[in-house]
């Protein structure tokens, strides 16, 4: 068996994500979905476990606040601002492509209120936006109001068919599927609860009942950058 994975990306990846010192990161070929590096980091050595780890050392790694034994590439985190990607391919699906709407600062959703950045630093806002525009400045109001003329339904379906919301199944074991709210594996949790327009509002920018690994963002910006086709992450 040969690995994808190429040692001096390999290298340079974790040399890099080390000045961070809490992070994971992966490169793909978005033309194979071969995965070129992926890294974790703090990390650990696997030397130490053989043939078997001290208890002392084991005891080092779990007590370590940074979890050097957890992978954060296949663990599932708040996404933010990535899934506004999925929400523009969701809106393009919808034939709303090339939809303009006004970012006045905020949304109002009852008493609740969806603030773009611009007007929690400043009350600032963006005005007349495209897609285009609006990824640019990561607009949380045009992709909120996307999302909500999109719909739920095509939400979850476009979400689905870029495998958020569920393992890529990659070659790794204890990979984490993360969750979509809508999808069909949500329903079966949570069966019979609905999906409103805040919780759309908040899945359209990563936040809210929304969680996704660091190996699903790249698998999904792969198929964005090779013009649609989505290739399974593989080692």
């Amino acid at each position: 068996m040969i690995l994808t994975i190429d040692s001096q990306l390999q290298c340079l990846l974790e040399s890099t994500l080390r000045r961070a010192g809490r992070a994971a990161g992966v490169v793909m070929n978005v033309e194979t979905g071969e995965v070129l590096a992926m890294a974790s980091v703090p990390n650990y050595d696997p030397n130490q476990f053989i043939p078997s780890i001290s208890s002392k050392k084991w005891g080092e790694y779990r007590a370590n606040p940074c979890d050097p034994l957890i992978n954060r590439s296949i663990s599932a985190y708040t996404p933010g601002s990535t899934f506004k990607l999925a929400t523009a391919v969701s809106g393009a699906r919808a034939g709303l492509g090339d939809k303009i709407y006004s970012c006045d600062g905020f949304i109002q959703y009852g008493n609740h209120k969806v603030g773009c950045w611009i007007w929690n630093q400043s009350k600032g806002r963006h005005g007349s936006e495209d897609v285009r525009k609006a990824i640019q400045q990561s607009c949380n109001p045009y992709f909120n109001r996307l999302a909500n003329a999109a719909g739920p339904q095509m939400m979850a379906e476009t979400f689905d068919l870029l495998n958020l919301g569920r393992p890529t199944g990659i070659e790794l074991p204890n990979e984490k599927s993360g969750i979509v709210i809508g999808s069909k594996i949500w329903k079966q949790q949570f069966p019979g609860t609905p999906v409103t327009p805040v919780d759309t509002a908040f899945l359209s920018i990563g936040q809210g009942v929304s969680a996704a690994t660091p190996l699903q963002l790249a698998a999904m910006v792969s198929a964005i950058a090779n013009g649609g086709k989505y290739y399974r992450p593989r080692l």
